[in-house]
Formats: C-alpha cells, structure tokens, sequence
C-alpha cells in the first residue's frame, strides 16, 4: 500500500514539472530595460535573444530554462555583440501570456518586467518628404510607456506633429483600418498613441502638452472639448474619434490605457528621449547641490569603478559632466562622461548612508534613478531600488564632502539642479 502511494506521488509530481505552459511565449518583447527580445518556446523549454540596439548595443544576451507551472527557471548570459560582459540566473513568473516578471535576478541583470509586443511588420514602413512612418498594430494592447520603449528599440520614436498636412499623412496610416481603433463606453473611437506628453504638474486641461523630440508644440488637432483630463489622470496624446471610430482629431488619455497600436517616426530628432523625459540622452549636463552650490563630482577624475562620488566646486571638467539616459518610466542611468560608468549605490544597499560612487552600468535598479522635481527648477534624485535621496553627507559645503542615499526628507542637501 505505502509503495502504491509512493507510486501515485511520483506520478502526479512529474506530471506537474513536466506540464508547459498552455499560452505560447512565443514573439517579440519589449524589456522594462530598454530591450527588444525575441523568444521561442518549444513544449517547456524556452530560448530568447535580447539587445538594446540593433546596431551597436551596450549590451546583448542570451538564455535558456524551462517552464514549470507559470515560472521560468532560466540561466543568461551576455555576448559579444555587445561591450558589458556578465551572466547569472534568474527566475521569471509569467502574470499573462502578454506579461513576464522577474522575481529573482543574479548576475546584474538590468530588466525586470516584459510585455509580448508588437506586429511590427503589419504596416509597412511609408516615406514622404515629411519624414518616415510605420504604423504597428497591437492586438494586445499597449500603453505609451510600453509603446514609447518599442518605438525607441526600432530606431525611431513616437510620431510627433507639427503641421495639419503631416497630420493628415499620419493619420492616414491608420484611417481605414478598424484594427487600430475600439470604441469606449460612450461611443468615441480610441485610436493609436502619438508622442504627445504632459508634464508632471502642468497647469490642467491643456498646460504644459510637449512632444518628446522638444519640438515646439504649436500645432494642435484637439477634438471638440479636450483636452479635459477626465477622471484627473489624462497626459497622453492619442488620435481620437468623438461619436464616430476614427478620426485626425486628439484626444488625452492616461498613460496606462491599452490601445491597439501607435505610430513610430524615424528622422532627424533625437530617438534617446525617454517616458516624460525633461533631458536628452546624447547631452551632458552639471548636477548641482542646492544648500553649497557645489557639482556632483567623481573623486579625483578617477575612471576606476568603485571611485567615490563627492561634492566640489564647479569646474566643467568631465567628472562633473553627466549623461541621463532615459530607461522608462521616468527612471534613468546617469553616466560619467569621463569614466562612462553608472552613478551606483554601493552594494544593492537599501539602508540609510550607503554610499553612493561610480559603476560598470549594468542597469539593475540601484543604477536607475527617478529625477522628481521640486521648486526653482531643483529636483530629488531617487534611486529605484530604495526609494532613498541623494544626499550631501551632513549638509556639508566644503569640497569633498561624501555623496550617500538617505531617507528623502527634501532639504536643501537633497536638492540638486540639473543643468
């Protein structure tokens, strides 16, 4: 009797290991890190190719693991397509068959959250004297932020307008095709995302809109009544069709809203501008402690990793120039443009006065950094993993004085202008 027990144990354990998961992962994602990813699953095993470019990406990888139940147990590696070199495990939850998690993470792994994507092959690329367009269905759903990454991985950015006749063409990608359009609750058509953003803070309904190439945004195609920010939460812009399912007319929307696809512009303009980006990422800029007037520098000029971060007079040298790359959802990696190593909180540490120095960037979330405005232009510099500030160690003014992360208390030593 026990060996039959035993039996039927062993029979319905393997049972449960051995099941794949029913959806198929199968497609192309898009990483909270920037990252395009192409995934293949055969029966419970599962590959993927990542890259952050596909012409000369900081970073590329590959793995392998299995599914069991709805976890990927999967063990990566970076090749050399591109310039960081790491590899680890880690172990992925799938919330979706459009949505993966990461739950465990070694080896320094920047992404952390992908969404299965898009058909970017659905609607051809289409040029005019305009500029470069391509439409992309998402039969799924999107949201900007989500759309704005894909758009950035393909070379290009969300479309921006700045005339009545490109509006026109823009619209025209999608116009007669019912795919891109849905009707909401009270029978207005919602159509693709734009790369139309409101700024945290800005006056309500129609203060402050940008395009996130910095265009003027002088043009305006706003349908009757909007923007209104219905419901107070409503900083995106979107083609919209008031009564009818489509139309050229704009509409607000919030960020979070799933809709069937956007368009993707590539041109002249800066593509490396992220999710509500107030900085451009091929531009160096001086971070500026409020309470001494003093710069965020590298210690020394030193290009070591593991050199410390300090305050000192302002110079302009490049240990005081910083690049902020946007990485999604308002966070950024912040680059020594003299050593080109990440702004770092040493050790993954969560607790009050770990310090703050210069690392190989490899994206985890203590490399990324939410710039949280304040008054006068100052701002909070908060990194991801701990929710702590940058802060001048015991509001000191005099030169050297350490840089660490403490709980955000926004005085002064905690105020930085970025310029």
């Amino acid at each position: 009797m026990f060996r039959r027990v035993l039996v039927i144990l062993a029979v319905i354990f393997l049972s449960a290991v051995s099941q794949a998961y029913t959806a198929d992962l199968t497609g192309t994602w898009i990483g909270n890190d920037g990252g395009k990813y192409y995934i293949r699953q055969l029966n419970n095993e599962v590959w993927w190719y990542g890259e952050n470019s596909p012409t000369s990406p900081a970073w590329s990888n590959i793995a392998f693991g299995n599914i069991m139940g709805n976890e990927i147990m999967l063990k990566w590696a970076d090749v050399p397509k591109g310039r960081i070199m790491n590899a680890g495990t880690m172990t992925l939850e799938i919330i979706s068959p459009n949505k993966i998690v990461a739950r465990y993470k070694t080896g320094g792994f920047g992404g952390s959250e992908w969404t299965k994507g898009y058909d970017e092959t659905e609607i051809p690329l289409t040029e005019t004297q305009m500029g470069k367009y391509k439409a992309v269905f998402t039969p799924e759903g999107i949201t900007w932020e989500d759309a704005n990454r894909a758009a950035h991985s393909m070379g290009g950015y969300l479309a921006t307008i700045t005339s009545a006749e490109e509006n026109a063409y823009v619209y025209s990608l999608v116009a007669n095709d019912v795919r891109f359009w849905y009707k909401d609750g009270y029978g207005n058509g919602i159509g693709p995302w734009l790369g139309g953003y409101q700024p945290q803070g800005s006056p309500e309904p129609a203060g402050g809109w940008s395009w996130i190439t910095k265009e003027p945004f002088t043009y305006t195609n706003w349908a009757n009544g909007e923007p209104n920010n219905a419901g107070g939460a409503e900083d995106r812009l979107h083609f919209f069709g008031h009564q009818m399912l489509a139309s050229s007319k704009w509409n607000d929307i919030g960020r979070n809203a799933r809709l069937k696809g956007y368009i993707v512009e590539f041109g002249q303009q800066q593509t490396g501008i992220g999710v509500e980006s107030d900085f451009y990422g091929n531009k160096f800029y001086r971070i500026i402690s409020r309470h001494s007037n003093k710069c965020l520098d590298v210690s020394g000029v030193s290009k070591q990793t593991g050199a410390n971060v300090i305050q000192w007079d302002c110079h302009g040298g490049d240990n005081q120039s910083w690049r902020l790359i946007p990485k999604g959802h308002g966070y950024y990696m912040i680059v020594a443009k003299h050593s080109n190593k990440c702004l770092d909180v040493a050790g993954i540490g969560t607790q009050d006065n770990a310090n703050i120095y210069q690392w190989d960037c490899h994206g985890g979330d203590n490399q990324l950094w939410k710039i949280v405005p304040k008054d006068s232009g100052y701002r909070l510099i908060v990194p991801k993993h701990s929710n702590k500030c940058a802060d001048v160690d015991g509001w000191g003014t005099h030169n050297g004085a350490n840089v660490k992360q403490y709980s955000c208390h926004g005085g002064n030593n905690q105020q930085w202008k970025i310029e």
